[in-house]
């Protein structure tokens, strides 16, 4: 999703206060502020008790107007002082009448990045922390906050240095799955979930016709090391005690799940 730059009001339809402010990134600057909102830690007090006391629905977030980035501070300023005149300052939830631009240096990014690693390292950062010990435990998100996040991270493509050192963190480190079991009431769960869906076969298969270009794997080799383990891998497991017996089990299983799935499509075409 393309970056609108501009200057926003957050408006309380209940008591007639607003908030104005200014981003280079509208729909995103949104989102922050109503999840904060919602998880009781906005930084503007004032905001905060009054979201707290009449709730999400009586706040309405508004594009004022666009602008490009260098206009931002001076078309924020000239909107407060407007509006300060019109409504009186009383009115409005912005702590400062004075806009700023808070700019962080190279020397401050290097403090917080080691005060944040030394969080984690003393275990005192909530990375990492699950169950219980997360401090999301038990939130559900609305289908409204749902749909914000997603229309924010539409579009966002993760650059190829940022994959590498993605790939770099994991390695040496076991799966999340690795030694995981599901229960069999879980496994009947989700049976019953795909119980009457279409195969994943000809024309049912996404991937289906998909060739040269249009396959995601064009162009791409695995390296010699790779295939060694996709090898070695793929050794054990089918020389394992019981995996062809195991093989043979599933193969029927697919082939009756396919006889299936032909006659649904049949039933259905009737």
């Amino acid at each position: 999703m393309k970056k609108i730059s501009g200057v926003y009001r957050i408006l309380n339809i209940v008591s007639g206060k607003q908030y104005i402010g200014s981003s280079k990134d509208i729909k995103r600057r949104e989102y922050d502020h109503f999840w904060s909102l919602k998880g009781n830690r906005h930084n503007n007090e004032h905001l905060q008790n009054a979201y707290n006391k009449h709730g999400e629905k009586n706040f309405i977030f508004k594009v004022l107007l666009i602008c490009s980035e260098e206009q931002l501070m001076e078309q924020e300023q000239r909107l407060i002082n407007e509006t300060k005149e019109r409504v009186g300052w009383n009115n409005l939830y912005n702590i400062n009448p004075l806009t700023s631009k808070i700019i962080i240096t190279e020397e401050t990014r290097q403090k917080m990045s080691v005060a944040a690693k030394e969080r984690v390292k003393n275990g005192t950062s909530n990375a990492g922390k699950k169950g219980k010990n997360n401090h999301s435990y038990g939130k559900k998100l609305s289908r409204k906050h749902k749909e914000i996040i997603s229309k924010a991270n539409k579009g966002k493509t993760v650059s190829k240095e940022t994959r590498k050192k993605m790939s770099e963190a994991k390695i040496g480190k076991p799966s999340p799955m690795k030694g995981k079991k599901f229960s069999k009431e879980h496994r009947e769960n989700i049976s019953r979930a795909n119980k009457g869906k279409p195969g994943l076969e000809g024309e049912d298969n996404p991937m289906y016709g998909k060739k040269g270009k249009d396959h995601p794997a064009y162009g791409r080799h695995h390296d010699k090391k790779t295939k060694q383990k996709i090898s070695v891998s793929l050794k054990k497991k089918y020389n394992a005690p019981g995996a062809k017996e195991k093989l043979s089990e599933a193969s029927k299983r697919g082939w009756i799940t396919r006889r299936i799935n032909q006659k649904t499509k049949e039933k259905k075409k009737e």
